[in-house]
């Protein structure tokens, strides 16, 4: 006789398992995951009947929880894997009834809220986005993951009374790099350099598991969407700076790989070299094209679909190809399923 598939949830609160405790509550666990630009998150939802969570088990922000998913049976029979989602540190407590029920919401962010909150001001010349990543990362007890080769020279940037989250991320964004931020670390990536690598899964359209969604209060059985669009997709920037002190002008145009047309997106934005903006209109045209092509859809629960990963989409006709996953939700509870969103992979830049 064929296994049943099972699934189930190891919980940790302050260090402390909690499974067995909330064990004939729980309703369901999510752990979303992003490739970039904001936190992975972990929710929990409990029954709460007896107000336990409104009470002496209250949720205080801060506080940490951790958890992995375990698959018995997805595989191979009998074969146990388990999934480690992560650190997390509780910031939203939700509550709702009736019936009584508690989402505790944890997100994977450091617990130090200066490096999230605190605005500052500083400037950096003649710094490389390495040694900025490396400088904000000290400040804040944090370490950098530095993930590529490429690694910019930057004449001058301020940092004007902003947090040093968000002002890393827009620098980095700029320079066409990705952040990512989990637990003590901070992540910098080009993410067109893990576009080109080969991906590891393949993903059908025959394997969607329909799910019900609920769309301007009607209720509709789907499993996946597809999309392509040309509203704000260019074949080229145009990068143009003229130094206020010189007036020097530099000029550079970005033509994407394959295309003809003449829609070019035109940016005028601080630079000092031809070398800086051909970096800033690449970068400016991939943030643009990036989600030209886009496909989502809801998978029986796979651990191996992560986010930054690649995977090659077949049976969905004009749409297959290869595709970047942006997001993924993994949940348990009734159903065990696997969401993602995707984007179709830009060639060449």
């Amino acid at each position: 006789m064929k296994e049943i598939r099972r699934t189930s949830v190891d919980i940790f609160y302050q260090n402390k398992n909690i499974t067995a405790d909330i064990a004939q509550d729980l309703i369901s666990l999510t752990y979303s995951e992003k490739a970039s630009g904001e936190a992975d998150s972990l929710a929990i939802e409990v029954k709460d009947s007896k107000k336990k969570w409104m009470g002496d088990w209250f949720p205080e922000k801060g506080d940490t929880i951790m958890a992995s998913i375990v698959t018995k049976n997805w595989e191979k029979e009998d074969r146990e894997k388990r999934f480690f989602c992560g650190n997390f540190i509780i910031d939203e407590p939700e509550f709702r009834g009736r019936p009584i029920t508690a989402t505790i919401q944890g997100l994977s962010i450091p617990s130090n809220e200066d490096f999230m909150e605190t605005e500052h001001s500083r400037t950096f010349e003649m710094a490389t986005l390495k040694e900025i990543g490396k400088a904000i990362a000290s400040a804040n007890g944090l370490k950098l993951k530095y993930e590529s080769a490429f690694n910019p020279v930057i004449n001058f940037i301020e940092q004007a009374q902003k947090p040093d989250a968000g002002f890393l991320f827009e620098v980095a964004k700029r320079y066409g790099m990705a952040m990512k931020v989990y637990r003590d670390h901070i992540v910098l990536y080009r993410e067109m350099e893990l576009e080109a690598k080969n991906p590891p899964q393949k993903v059908d359209e025959k394997t969607m598991k329909p799910v019900t969604l609920t769309i301007d209060e009607t209720n509709i059985d789907s499993s996946w969407e597809a999309r392509t669009s040309t509203a704000g997709v260019y074949d080229a920037c145009e990068v143009t700076y003229s130094l206020p002190d010189t007036e020097e002008t530099y000029t550079y145009t970005f033509r994407a790989p394959g295309r003809t047309g003449n829609k070019i997106l035109r940016v005028n934005e601080t630079v000092y070299s031809i070398a800086e903006a051909e970096i800033i209109a690449q970068s400016k045209l991939r943030e643009a094209n990036k989600y030209e092509t886009v496909l989502g859809g809801n998978l029986p629960m796979n651990l191996d679909i992560m986010a930054g990963i690649n995977v090659i989409i077949t049976g969905f006709g004009k749409f297959n190809g290869k595709y970047f996953i942006d997001a993924v939700d993994h949940s348990v509870g009734q159903k065990s399923t696997t969401n993602f969103a995707s984007h179709k992979v830009l060639e060449g830049y």
